[in-house]
């Protein structure tokens, strides 16, 4: 026990050092490219060391480039077939709200069904209500001129609209599960934020699983996930990456501020890496024809289902 505390002792100061000189580099320094080799090796030892965890911390319009891209990509599909939206940790439901405005008010006649899955029944719960406080971290940055096009104000609550709820269903479930192709194929699945809370062979296999849900010219949104891990899974797959607003969509979130010291920080982006349209790009296109079987891990039963009607 008391060898356990010293290493996490030594840990714990080792990583105050790393920190402590890293933040003291000049901003030019950190750009030359012995400082960014050396950045990688800090940054491997953070994924490796540090208990990476799992997070319910989501927003509305969280990466709004990508919500415009998902809307472009969308209006390019024919009209009159419904889209089908996957939502994989979804939380308390920001993300598919905020998909789903983006959507209806850029063609309003177009028919959405859509699926929020997430492994905590409480988000499930929260989601399926759509009720936050206007304090809650869900709406932080909105401004109040947006909430009426988003809720309906309520003292000390705001409500999602109904328009905004028509046609989806919350359930619980894990990305992870074999079960999850029972849930059949879709024309957008997002897999955003999760994965790189799981160590690289399980977030590798479980984002194997989660591309069975994606239909023949549909598209997988998966940010959030080991750049190393990403880039692997979707050369192997025989995925295509989209191009359109990636470097927009890999800033909007200011994440790269966090790298090399935090796991979920973005290494900054290198146009020169053999592979850089893969690794940097967050949206891919399952060709016609289908995608590769993953594999399946950490059965979980989708058993509890919370579907919203007008």
């Amino acid at each position: 026990m008391r060898t356990q505390v010293t290493r996490h002792h030594l840990t714990r100061d080792y990583d105050r050092a790393i920190e402590f000189l890293w933040n003291r580099l000049p901003e030019p320094a950190r750009s030359w490219k012995v400082m960014q080799t050396i950045g990688h090796v800090i940054h491997r030892r953070v994924c490796r060391v540090h208990e990476r965890g799992g997070g319910n911390y989501t927003r509305f319009f969280r990466n709004v480039p990508q919500l415009e891209l998902l809307r472009d990509l969308a209006l390019e599909m024919p009209r009159g077939k419904p889209l089908k939206i996957l939502v994989l940790g979804c939380s308390t439901g920001a993300e598919l709200y905020s998909v789903l405005w983006m959507l209806r008010t850029a063609r309003p006649e177009q028919s959405v069904h859509a699926l929020g899955i997430d492994r905590s029944a409480s988000c499930i719960r929260m989601a399926a209500v759509g009720t936050y406080a206007p304090d809650a971290t869900e709406v932080a940055g909105i401004s109040e001129t947006t909430y009426p096009g988003l809720f309906t104000c309520q003292t000390n609550t705001l409500s999602v609209q109904h328009w905004l709820k028509d046609s989806v269903t919350w359930s619980v479930g894990d990305a992870c599960s074999p079960d999850l192709v029972t849930l059949g194929l879709h024309d957008f699945v997002l897999a955003n934020n999760f994965l790189f809370h799981m160590p690289p062979a399980r977030a590798e296999a479980c984002l194997r699983n989660i591309v069975q849900l994606v239909a023949p010219n549909g598209y997988l949104f998966v940010a959030g996930i080991d750049l190393d891990v990403r880039s692997r899974t979707v050369r192997n797959l025989g995925l295509m990456p989209i191009t359109a607003k990636f470097e927009e969509v890999y800033t909007a979130e200011g994440l790269l501020e966090a790298w090399p010291l935090r796991f979920w920080g973005l290494e900054p982006m290198d146009r020169k890496h053999h592979d850089w349209p893969v690794r940097y790009t967050t949206v891919f296109r399952v060709p016609d024809g289908g995608s590769t079987t993953g594999t399946g891990l950490a059965v979980s039963t989708m058993n509890q289902r919370y579907a919203l009607t007008n």
